[in-house]
C-alpha cells in the first residue's frame, strides 16, 4: 500500500511572463471638435517609469506626469499612439497528479494545481484620462494564489 501512494507521480508545471501593454494616453475630451472622442494631448517631454517597489509604481506609474498637455481647442496631440507601456507580468504554475488503477481499464487520478504557486502580485495598466482623478495610477492588481484538487474517473 505504501509504494503504492508513495510511487508514481507526475509534475508539471509552466512560467510565463508577458512584456506591458501599449497603452493610449487620452485628454478625456473632445478638443479638437471631430466628434470622435477621446482625444490624445501634445507631448512635452520624454515618458520616463516610476522605479521602486510594487506599491510605489503602482501610486505613480509616469514618473513625470506633467509631459502630457492637452492640445489647444480645435488641435491635434502630438502625442503618437499607444506611446505608454502598461506594466509586465509573470507567474508559476504547478500541478501534481497520481494515477490509481482499479481494474484493467478503469483508473482514478488525482490533481493537485496550483496558478501563481508563488503568489506574485501583477499590477494591472494605470488609467490614463487626463481628466480623471485616477490619472497616472494603477488600481487594479492580480496574481493571487489559486489551489484546486480534484478525482477524475478515467474508464
Amino acid at each position: 500500500l505504501r509504494g503504492k501512494l508513495a510511487g508514481s507521480w507526475q509534475v508539471a508545471g509552466s512560467i510565463y511572463a508577458n512584456s506591458g501593454s501599449a497603452l493610449n494616453v487620452d485628454t478625456g475630451e473632445d478638443r479638437n471638435y471631430d466628434a470622435n472622442t477621446p482625444d490624445r494631448p501634445n507631448i512635452t517631454g520624454p515618458v520616463q517609469y516610476s522605479a521602486g517597489n510594487t506599491e510605489e509604481r503602482a501610486s505613480a506609474w509616469i514618473e513625470n506626469p506633467s509631459v502630457f498637455v492637452p492640445a489647444a481647442i480645435g488641435q491635434l496631440g502630438s502625442l503618437s499612439r499607444n506611446a505608454v507601456r502598461g506594466p509586465g507580468a509573470w507567474g508559476a504554475d504547478l500541478s501534481i497528479l497520481k494515477n490509481f488503477r482499479l481494474f484493467e481499464n478503469k483508473t482514478i487520478q488525482f490533481r493537485a494545481e496550483a496558478y501563481n504557486v508563488l503568489n506574485h502580485p501583477n499590477l494591472g495598466n494605470p488609467n490614463l484620462n487626463l481628466r480623471n482623478s485616477d490619472f497616472n495610477r494603477i488600481i487594479t492588481r492580480n496574481g493571487n494564489r489559486s489551489m484546486q484538487m480534484g478525482f477524475r474517473f478515467l474508464f
